[in-house]
């Protein structure tokens, strides 16, 4: 067995390795989307409720509708932070996950390269190979057709 053929099964898991380090860098990117979304809604919510509260101060607003205005305010603060944790923790992940990907990636380039180079050297070598068997097939005629 040449050792192209060798590699290649070598080769071929780096390959489902990356495709698989690429599965989850997308699945990460999802998520870390997701939480940036979700992040974005809840900053919407604050501020909507935040020009409410304004509005309804400004037309005037007893102190139980007041507190509780601010309760959920502070509420949605908490949540904020929260999500806002989420989406960092998410950022982190997809950057390991990336890092990972370009890693597989950059292996299975080496090896589909060294399989490549294999290949080309063997085809190379055969091709030598023929043309020795040519060259002596023919100089055996020559001596055969000088002999008679």
């Amino acid at each position: 067995m040449t050792r192209s053929k060798r590699m290649q099964p070598i080769a071929r898991l780096a390959g489902e390795r990356e495709r698989n380090a690429a599965r989850e860098l997308a699945a990460s990117r999802r998520e870390l989307e997701a939480h940036r979304g979700r992040f974005q809604e809840l900053c919407g919510y604050r501020d909507e409720y935040a020009r409410r509260l304004h509005e309804a101060g400004v037309q005037g607003i007893d102190a139980a509708q007041l507190r509780d205005y601010r309760s959920f305010l502070a509420r949605l603060h908490e949540a904020i932070a929260e999500q806002e944790r989420l989406v960092l923790a998410a950022q982190r992940d997809w950057e390991a996950c990336m890092a990972r990907w370009q890693g597989t990636r950059t292996r299975t380039k080496a090896l589909d390269k060294v399989v490549e180079r294999l290949q080309h050297d063997e085809d190379r070598r055969e091709r030598r190979r023929e043309q020795g068997e040519s060259d002596e097939h023919a100089q055996r005629r020559r001596s055969d057709s000088k002999g008679r």
